[in-house]
């Protein structure tokens, strides 16, 4: 490869039919990428199993929402499913935490001293 590979963002439906035979089947798929695999739940994905099958959460969560970084970047998932599926809906609290993760920060954002070599700045 050109460029090594950090991770895989799978991005929804993991398996079609949502069976959990099948999510096992994904697992053992997916698991010879031995790559760190970050999944978004997709309409034909069952939450619940993808949650308890493919990344061992006994207890899963109403939604798959969830943040990790790469090399200083924050990646946000946001889990759409819901009553108007296929089309996937946003909640009210989900628009709220997507709204303070894109909020500004007091941060100071910095870049690399250039020098410009034109003849304005290099004779005065």
């Amino acid at each position: 490869m050109a460029f090594p590979i950090d991770f895989v963002l799978h991005t929804g439906d993991v398996v079609e039919d949502g069976s959990e035979a099948a999510y096992h089947t994904a697992r053992k798929v997916l698991s010879r990428l031995r790559l760190p695999i970050h999944f978004v739940a997709g309409n034909h994905d069952n939450g619940d199993l993808l949650q308890k099958v493919i990344l061992d959460r006994p207890s899963p969560a109403a939604r798959l929402d969830y943040q990790f970084s790469v090399d200083d970047v924050l990646i946000a998932v946001f889990d759409s499913r819901g009553p108007n599926d296929p089309a996937g809906t946003l909640r009210d609290d989900q628009l709220a935490a997507l709204r303070t993760l894109c909020a500004p920060t007091a941060r100071r954002l910095s870049s690399p001293s250039t020098i410009l070599r034109s003849p304005w700045t290099l004779h005065g």
